[in-house]
């Protein structure tokens, strides 16, 4: 069995506690874990795209009056989206990503997460030749 794989556990903040401490979902637990890994594993470019492809459907079903995997407000000190990107070494692009997805609450989190999809989509034409 594998535990702590070090692409998803390469600084003090391992991707599952922080899912979990934001109360992620699926669909946004999985674009965080692309977020997290991107450059750790395989090529950065394809984890961003597979966040991106994970968010657009968060806010499909949003958009639908579903709330399938929105962050709930983390109460446990420590996990503040600053410090984890900052942990994880993310690019100013993702690290505002990662504060749009953790702040997405309710319907109002569709306009956040599109937000996330730009930044994100922004980084992938960086990391472009």
């Amino acid at each position: 069995m594998i535990s702590h794989p070090p692409h998803y556990n390469h600084g003090k903040y391992e991707h599952a506690e922080v899912a979990i401490a934001w109360k992620l979902g699926g669909l946004l637990y999985n674009a965080t874990k692309y977020i997290c890994r991107a450059g750790h594993k395989g090529d950065a470019s394809d984890d961003l795209r597979k966040a991106i492809w994970y968010l657009e459907r968060e806010i499909k079903l949003l958009k639908t009056g579903e709330e399938f995997g929105l962050a709930k407000q983390c109460t446990v000190p420590g996990y503040i989206p600053n410090l984890v990107a900052q942990d994880w070494s993310l690019s100013p692009n993702l690290t505002l990503a990662l504060k749009q997805i953790y702040s997405c609450e309710s319907i109002r989190g569709v306009g956040r997460l599109e937000t996330a999809v730009n930044l994100i989509k922004a980084r992938i034409d960086l990391l472009t030749p």
